[in-house]
């Protein structure tokens, strides 16, 4: 289809890349796609790491409307939600932002602040602070009985 519409110049498929040489590749998308079909819990209810890898590398995203992405991606907007079941939703918000070079910017803009939000030494503090109030909870219950 690349080759039928001549876009060869601008798409590009790249095999299987290293984990460690990712973020170099990532970091050269002018956009992230985020778009889970909702086929299992699993998805819908997704956090996906690769949503934060494109935060990270300041990409703006196009993402589905599930709960917790849409929570990040309207929360911090760092790019639109789209209904990721339909093919022309996600062409729709494509060229939204290909057309609206102001917004992408803003959403570009926006990852710069939100990929500091979003680090692990943060979420570390979180996850430990959890791991302590089970940890009380579960002595407490002993306790008791």
């Amino acid at each position: 289809m690349v080759a039928e519409l001549g876009l060869a110049a601008r798409v590009k498929f790249i095999d299987k890349v290293p984990l460690h040489e990712l973020r170099s590749y990532t970091q050269q998308a002018f956009l992230g796609f985020q778009v889970l079909n909702n086929t299992c819990f699993n998805h819908y209810s997704a956090s996906s790491n690769k949503l934060f890898e494109y935060i990270s590398a300041e990409v703006p995203v196009v993402s589905c409307e599930f709960p917790e992405i849409k929570k990040v991606v309207e929360g911090d907007q760092v790019g639109i939600c789209v209904n990721s079941h339909c093919p022309n939703a996600i062409a729709v918000g494509v060229n939204y932002l290909l057309q609206n070079t102001a917004k992408y910017q803003i959403f570009k803009k926006n990852t710069r602040r939100a990929k500091k939000k979003y680090t692990w030494e943060k979420e570390q503090i979180k996850l430990e602070h959890y791991y302590r109030t089970l940890n009380t909870k579960e002595k407490n219950e002993r306790e008791i009985s």
